[in-house]
């Protein structure tokens, strides 16, 4: 089974989003849906149910929300892999922090 990754700029996130994934990511949920890599962090969106619910719930900004709703649909994301060395996707909101 084939799944798919897309790798894009941390520019897409808010700042505040940052602390809250990175929260997240250290949290220690018996079935982790974010990882820090040390220069972004990778998001599971195509493992959970409801994943917008869940990151709502999380306090994860709209923007981001619909940042991961729009890979989701356009392009059949089931990862999103936030990067600090990676290019932002055109087209898409980005934040200057």
């Amino acid at each position: 089974m084939l799944m798919k990754l897309v790798f894009c700029s941390t520019a897409h996130l808010e700042k505040q989003d940052t602390f809250t994934l990175k929260d997240i990511a250290s949290g220690g949920e018996s079935y982790p849906w974010v990882y820090d890599t040390m220069y972004g962090y990778i998001l599971d969106a195509g493992s959970m149910r409801h994943p917008l619910l869940k990151m709502k719930a999380a306090g994860l900004s709209r923007s981001m929300r619909k940042f991961v709703y729009h890979m989701q649909r356009k392009h059949n994301a089931k990862y999103i892999h936030f990067d600090c060395d990676a290019s932002p996707v055109e087209g898409e909101e980005t934040f200057d922090w």
